[in-house]
């Protein structure tokens, strides 16, 4: 029997994860912006890294870290979230990773694990030369495109299994193509 208070419970929850899809859609945004800003410099090479002007570095930087943030939040976050929602216990990462390939929110688990892996290398192992660091520079920008895909599918997600109005999150703005 669900009660008065279950239901003021997950209308709480329901509301946070709607706040949580306002800051991850705005966050992608961001880092759609940043991936258009630093096409020119991509494919990149150890040498293309040391030319690299401050302004470049600027922009390599802002992709990293929106790229980290939209990862770590769609991982802490969002997909707990849906889990909650969808009333399932979230259990390990990995179960939750299984769950969101399961509900199609994401492609394959083997992909997010590459996105993880990625953005802990970038964040946790930058080095700003070397061949090693313009490699895991080109897979943060090769899978920005995977990341943003993602956003779109929690949103379409949210949109038929919660009835949320998903109006507000206009998926046109994260078009990288």
């Amino acid at each position: 029997m669900i009660t008065k208070s279950k239901t003021r419970k997950m209308g709480k929850v329901k509301g946070a994860f709607f706040d949580n899809l306002s800051i991850i859609f705005e966050l992608a945004i961001s880092l759609r912006v940043s991936f258009i800003k630093a096409k020119y410099l991509f494919p990149m090479t150890a040498q293309k890294l040391n030319d690299a002007t401050e302004e470049d570095k600027e922009r390599i930087d802002l992709l990293i870290h929106r790229f980290g943030k939209v990862q770590d939040m769609l991982g802490s976050k969002i997909f707990r979230g849906i889990i909650t929602l969808d009333l399932e216990d979230a259990g390990s990462m990995k179960d939750t990773i299984n769950k969101m390939e399961k509900k199609y929110v994401i492609e394959n688990a083997e992909d997010w694990v590459d996105i993880r892996d990625t953005r802990n290398n970038i964040i946790h192992e930058y080095v700003p030369r070397g061949a090693e660091a313009a490699n895991t520079l080109n897979e943060v920008y090769e899978l920005t495109s995977e990341l943003i895909k993602i956003v779109c599918n929690v949103r379409n997600y949210a949109e038929k299994e919660f009835n949320m109005d998903m109006s507000k999150f206009d998926i046109e703005k994260l078009k990288v193509n």
